[in-house]
């Protein structure tokens, strides 16, 4: 293996293992989440038939009609609550339930007279950010045509109160009902994580790419965080699991610490004059934000939830910090409009922005509308998807491009340390071979090294009578001869015209130098026996212990003695 494989390999493996354990945990949550009776339904869709909306017909006790998913339209609502009521039907099939989400609610159910539920969670110090449930209150036929009494007041008055998708109907059905609504945005939403990671592995496998300038770290970041916060926001985690602490926990982090790597990729993509100034004040901000919470829930003994304005504000100022860098770049003395331009890849640029849009408009509606939203992820799930996917198309032709490079950056190497004539190393390779080595035996890495010189004899005698075709056929015979008797033990270099290198590394230097030997032998014999043009190879070895002054070059210069001996002796023998 050469030096750009070996490198190539060295960035790509751990990558291999990582993505492996990833795909088995995804493989591993879809088939939890396949195998939870809620989702299939059981027999009780079966035996549960009945499916009532009772999202209308709410009044107050005065008579005045309620809408249930704007309940802050209620007068003094924040401050008093409501009661509110509505009849149940005529008719209720034994197994039915009255199921709906309910947001940011305590909650005291009646059925007539007869408190039959009641929801007022706890506020611990981690708070349940704007108390979103699922509510599955039991039913009977003897509940038929009772009055149905909500006393509901908001745990929180800066966010907005609501009741969604209320109905009579199998618990089951019911969560399939709504998998089947919010699905898309889950997977949608768990598919903009996984990319996140697949980027990350992308960063590690292509982080030598000395053109690759975008923070793909930061961008891997950034998806996995807003993919987990867009799952959270579909319920779909929490109604499946149950894990409602764990998911309000998610949606908390990820908030908070997105900002952050949001600001080191739009440095990254912008390339403002002053970028370290700009993720110096982001990283400032972040670390206020965290004081700040801290602060908030440990010492003034205040819930995650009322710890928000901080994060809204971090969320506020990086987006400010964004549009600073992009007006710096355009309007820096180093950067002309055109010429930053002209520098930008226009598809990357344009589904940012079209992403940061997305955002925005979530943020505007999550942080002004009074009636609130029920998916403040809508916008920046498309935004953010569609830009991951721009991005990764780009990111794929970069690839293809860096593979391109590295296989002729590979083949000019190969070109330029390879002998045209007898594909074996050239006298280059057998330089940067010798320093190689040279400074490994200074770094005491290796004992012993020999070095084998071979000559060809009567080459000059082969031209002559021949032929220079026939001559070259000489050398690639006694090349390959050479090469297939050392090869497996050592390397082996053409360094002149008739003159052969071979150098072994390691323990048992002579007797793995017998074996060849012999080997060489045999090769010398049966080529002889097929070739009218017999091949002579003068040979002669050292080791490095045997020179005083431990080299390898002064090994090379003995064995290159020993060699010249060796051919006289040839040469005397040799009458034809």
């Amino acid at each position: 293996m050469d030096r750009t494989s070996r490198e190539s390999a060295s960035v790509a493996w751990p990558s291999v293992p990582i993505a492996l354990c990833v795909f088995v945990m995804f493989v591993g949550f879809v088939a939890f989440l396949a195998a939870r009776p809620n989702l299939s339904g059981g027999r009780e869709h079966a035996r549960v038939a009945m499916d009532v909306d009772l999202s209308e017909g709410w009044v107050t006790p005065d008579g005045t009609p309620v809408t249930l998913s704007a309940l802050n339209s209620i007068p003094n609502f924040d401050t008093d609550g409501a009661t509110i009521c509505s009849k149940l039907p005529h008719s209720i099939e034994a197994g039915a339930e009255l199921n709906y989400v309910s947001k940011n609610l305590t909650i005291h159910q009646y059925y007539d007279d007869e408190e039959v539920y009641t929801i007022d969670p706890d506020q611990a110090k981690f708070g349940i950010p704007y108390a979103t449930r699922f509510d599955f209150t039991p039913l009977t036929s003897t509940d038929a045509g009772k009055t149905i009494t909500l006393r509901i007041k908001p745990l929180y008055s800066d966010t907005a109160s609501q009741i969604l998708d209320m109905r009579i109907s199998g618990t089951s059905p019911y969560i399939q009902r709504y998998v089947k609504a919010h699905g898309a945005a889950f997977v949608i939403s768990l598919a903009i994580a996984f990319i996140g990671l697949a980027v990350l592995f992308l960063h590690a496998a292509l982080r030598q790419m000395s053109n690759n300038q975008l923070d793909l770290l930061s961008l891997g970041c950034v998806s996995i965080l807003l993919g987990i916060w867009s799952a959270a926001q579909t319920l779909v985690f929490e109604l499946v699991t149950g894990l409602s602490a764990l998911s309000c926990a998610l949606e908390y982090i990820a908030l908070l610490f997105s900002p952050f790597p949001t600001i080191c990729f739009a440095a990254s993509l912008i390339r403002p004059p002053h970028m370290r100034r700009f993720k110096f004040v982001g990283l400032l901000g972040l670390v206020a934000t965290l004081c700040v919470t801290l602060t908030y829930v440990t010492v003034c003994g205040k819930t995650m939830h009322d710890a928000l304005v901080a994060t809204h504000a971090y969320l506020v100022l990086s987006a400010a910090l964004i549009a600073a860098m992009v007006v710096e770049a355009v309007r820096s003395s180093d950067y002309s409009i055109r010429a930053h331009l002209v520098r930008t890849n226009w598809t990357v640029l344009a589904t940012f922005l079209l992403f940061a849009v997305c955002a925005s408009i979530d943020l505007v509606v999550f942080m002004v509308t009074s009636r609130g939203a029920s998916d403040p992820a809508f916008f920046s799930r498309i935004g953010l998807l569609v830009f991951i996917v721009a991005l990764a198309v780009e990111a794929f032709k970069a690839s293809i491009t860096f593979v391109r490079r590295a296989n002729q950056t590979q083949m000019i190497e190969h070109m330029a340390y390879t002998d045209t004539l007898t594909g074996i190393g050239n006298r280059t390779s057998w330089q940067r071979t010798l320093e190689e080595v040279e400074s490994t035996l200074a770094d005491n890495l290796i004992e012993d090294v020999m070095v084998c010189q071979l000559d060809l004899n009567f080459l000059k005698r082969v031209n002559d009578t021949y032929g220079h075709t026939a001559g070259d056929n000489y050398l690639k015979s006694a090349a390959d001869i050479i090469n297939r008797s050392f090869g497996t033990e050592g390397t082996c270099f053409r360094t002149g015209g008739d003159e052969f290198t071979v150098i072994l590394v390691g323990d048992s230097l002579e007797s793995r130098l017998a074996l060849c030997t012999e080997l060489f032998n045999t090769s010398i014999q049966e080529q002889r026996q097929d070739d009218h043009v017999r091949v002579s190879i003068a040979m002669g070895w050292a080791t490095v212990s045997e020179t005083e002054e431990r080299s390898v070059a002064a090994a090379q210069t003995l064995a290159d003695t020993r060699m010249y001996a060796h051919k006289r002796e040839m040469k005397a023998e040799r009458v034809d």
